[in-house]
C-alpha cells in the first residue's frame, strides 16, 4: 500500500518535475531532523520545540499526500505540547508518525529515481 499520494503536487505544478523533485527533497531533508528534535525534546519536556516541529511536520505531511490521519496526529502532538500535557500520548503518536515516514522515505526516494525531466 502506498503511503504517499503526489497528486496534489502534480496538480499544482503540472509538467514541472523540478518542483516535485524539490518538494520531495525538502521532505526528505526536513522530516527526519524534525522527528529527532521532537524525540530529544520529549526527554527534557521542551514543549515549545515539540510544538514547533509538530507544526512544521503538518505541512510536509499534507504536501506529499500522506493520509490526513497523520496530519491529525501531528496536530494532536502540537496541541498536547501547547497544553504541556500527555507526554505518553505524544510518544505513541510520534512512533506512528516515524513508522509511516520510514515507508514514505522509501517511496519518495523511488519516486525521485523515476522522475523524468524530458
Amino acid at each position: 500500500m502506498e503511503i504517499c499520494n503526489l497528486n496534489y503536487l502534480k496538480s499544482v505544478s503540472p509538467n514541472n518535475p523540478k518542483f516535485i523533485t524539490d518538494m520531495i527533497q525538502l521532505f526528505l531533508k526536513n522530516a527526519p531532523p524534525a522527528l529527532a528534535a521532537i524525540n530529544r525534546s520529549l526527554t527534557i519536556k521542551d514543549w515549545g520545540t515539540i510544538q514547533f516541529h509538530a507544526h512544521k511536520l503538518r505541512s510536509h505531511i499534507d504536501c506529499i499526500g500522506i493520509s490526513k490521519e497523520y496530519t491529525d496526529m501531528a496536530r494532536q502532538i502540537e496541541e498536547y505540547a501547547k497544553q504541556q500535557e500527555n507526554i505518553n500520548s505524544i510518544t505513541g503518536l510520534l512512533q506512528k508518525l516515524e513508522n509511516v515516514f520510514e515507508q514514505a522515505y522509501i517511496e519518495l526516494r523511488e519516486e525521485l529515481n523515476n522522475i523524468s525531466y524530458s
